[in-house]
């Protein structure tokens, strides 16, 4: 269970992230530059609207993790993304809370606090299954990877891909669900 001060502290972040969003629309308006505005705006609604349909997904430890992830004020922003025709993941919450909080624990450890970079988790429904793509800016060991998924079942094919930056994949089938 979570403190008083660490509620105060999760709600000051949301509350701090909204007042950069309506200082950005005042300052913009201010300016005349009415498509900037409008940018600003549709942002902050997908970024609302992919934090609702993340609540839908009925793990509420797993989106209670990410959700303070994101709105931590931190130099090292959260996006996350959701998309496709959802169902819910509930079988699968305590895992992913487990690979997540590892994650960033590991994650936190390595990245320096003065550089700027960004993390991307992205759950993508597709024919009963569920991609989870986590992307991030910074390297992690091979070793701090391998303990973050060391709880996950045979059923979740788990990928690591190099690219511009780190990834991992998680690919989740609904029809191999566990009730």
């Amino acid at each position: 269970m979570r403190s008083n001060e660490e509620w105060i502290q999760i709600f000051g972040s949301i509350r701090h992230d909204w007042l950069n969003v309506l200082q950005l629309i005042k300052g913009n308006l201010a300016l005349g530059n009415e498509e900037r505005v409008m940018a600003v705006i549709q942002e902050a609604v997908e970024q609302t609207a992919n934090e609702s349909r993340l609540c839908s997904l009925g793990m509420p430890k797993t989106t209670l993790l990410l959700l303070e992830q994101k709105w931590k004020p931190t130099q090292h922003p959260l996006d996350i993304e959701v998309d496709g025709e959802l169902f819910p993941l509930t079988n699968y919450d305590d895992l992913l809370y487990a690979c997540f909080d590892c994650f960033f624990n590991n994650y936190n450890e390595v990245v320096d606090a003065e550089e700027s970079d960004k993390t991307t988790i992205s759950f993508t429904f597709f024919d009963e299954k569920c991609l989870i793509e986590l992307s991030y800016d910074n390297d992690l060991s091979e070793s701090a990877f391998h303990e973050c998924l060391a709880d996950m079942p045979p059923a979740i094919k788990v990928e690591l891909l190099e690219r511009e930056g780190y990834a991992i994949t998680f690919l989740l089938d609904a029809s191999q669900m566990q009730e």
